[in-house]
């Protein structure tokens, strides 16, 4: 790998990154320390060579660097939000960043801070996407090479206790309570259930909630960032018998998710209790907390703390309920038509500036056909019965919608209007 570094002199970087770890498996020390020592500096703050950077993160991961690595990473924290750039960079760049989390958890420092939020926080979301981006490659390849390589690079142990690689630099005190670490041989049996319970929440698979119970009973210490997420998934299953209750448990989720950071999360939660006061106290309390929880997300997107898709999820809440009203009603007025279709218009040139493929066709889909006041739970659940007729979330998410007569009623008042 050196010898290509000779016959391509314009791309040392990205050869001395990927060098790193083999040198040191064949025994090569003090050549892998040179060349994180010299590969480094030529790629720092590029963004264009944000894999090298995560290679570098990773080798410190390994190499009892630990607190060098993380802070190399609090020098590219601003990286960590960015996800509209080239699929394998950010695969590369974020899977390093996650060796060293994981490292750092498992040394009990799961408190620390990586920009506005706890290690452990972001860890979480990190794992979430990688699982997302695997299941994207796999899903295009046919195969599942690609997230089992993935796997296999994020479950590395340790290469070395301690190698030198200059000033010496010390880990910070955690920033609060340490997370407890369970006892080493059910670590990765936790992270594997979270991983499966948060890969089915996210496309909306009927046995998400099996999956999070699968969780909560395995008898591990969980994080506290897992404890809440548990619990919404607990609160979401009351959304359609017990909207009542479903509210207050949601409040109860957006407490602790705010306790922890977590603003993605927070902003997440909070739309679906707006949906449970519009279940049982009316259009009008319901679309208040809707526009209140979008108005807080137009303020974290622009600060950077959500994704583009992140906040096009809370921004749904509203065209849900305005469909949901407009299905209720036998004969609805066009004024109430022309108000719901130019909302759908707005959302969906919203999706399309921002370039978030899975709501540009979700409005569509709605404009096409006039999806009805049950899209509700169809995008907050999908029926076991039509995830199995389509096997794809979106694609059930229109099948369910229409499939009740109040669903035909909507459907045939706005065609009539567009």
């Amino acid at each position: 790998m050196l010898a290509d570094e000779r016959r391509q002199p314009g791309k040392p970087h990205r050869v001395l990154a990927k060098a790193l770890l083999p040198l040191l498996r064949t025994g090569r020390t003090e050549d892998a320390r040179s060349a994180f020592l010299r590969g480094y500096s030529l790629v720092r703050h590029n963004v264009s060579l944000r894999e090298s950077v995560g290679h570098h993160i990773e080798f410190c991961a390994l190499t009892g660097n630990e607190a060098r690595g993380l802070e190399i990473l609090n020098e590219h924290a601003s990286w960590l939000m960015k996800q509209h750039e080239d699929v394998s960079q950010r695969v590369g760049f974020v899977s390093g960043a996650v060796v060293l989390l994981r490292r750092l958890a498992m040394l009990g420092h799961g408190g620390i801070r990586i920009g506005e939020l706890t290690l452990e926080t972001t860890l979480a979301r990190l794992e979430q996407e990688i699982s997302e981006l695997c299941a994207r490659y796999d899903a295009r390849n046919g195969s599942s090479v690609f997230s089992e390589r993935v796997a296999k690079r994020l479950a590395q142990e340790p290469l070395a206790d301690r190698l030198p690689l200059g000033v010496p630099v010390t880990l910070p005190q955690p920033a609060g309570r340490a997370v407890p670490v369970p006892p080493k041989g059910t670590d990765s049996r936790l992270d594997d259930l979270v991983a499966e319970a948060r890969r089915l929440s996210e496309t909306r698979h009927p046995h998400a909630d099996r999956a999070w119970e699968r969780v909560a009973a395995s008898e591990l210490p969980l994080p506290e960032i897992v404890v809440a997420e548990v619990e919404y998934a607990k609160a979401l299953s009351l959304l359609d018998s017990d909207p009542g209750a479903a509210y207050d448990a949601l409040l109860a989720v957006v407490e602790s998710f705010d306790r922890l950071a977590d603003t993605a999360k927070v902003l997440k939660a909070r739309p679906a209790a707006a949906l449970a006061r519009f279940q049982t106290r009316g259009q009008t309390e319901g679309e208040a907390l809707a526009e209140s929880v979008t108005a807080q997300a137009e303020s974290a997107y622009a600060a950077g703390k959500l994704t583009s898709r992140e906040y096009l999820t809370v921004r749904r809440a509203g065209p849900l309920m305005a469909m949901a009203a407009l299905g209720q009603q036998e004969n609805p007025a066009e004024v109430e038509l022309k108000a719901t279709h130019a909302l759908l218009e707005a959302e969906l040139a919203v999706a399309v500036e921002l370039a978030v493929t899975e709501r540009m066709a979700m409005y569509h889909d709605a404009m096409a056909s006039g999806v009805p006041s049950s899209v509700m739970r169809a995008l907050w659940f999908v029926p076991e019965t039509c995830w199995k007729r389509t096997g794809r979330p979106r694609t059930s998410d229109m099948i369910c919608a229409m499939s009740s007569k109040e669903s035909q009623r909507a459907l045939g008042a706005l065609r009539t209007t567009a």
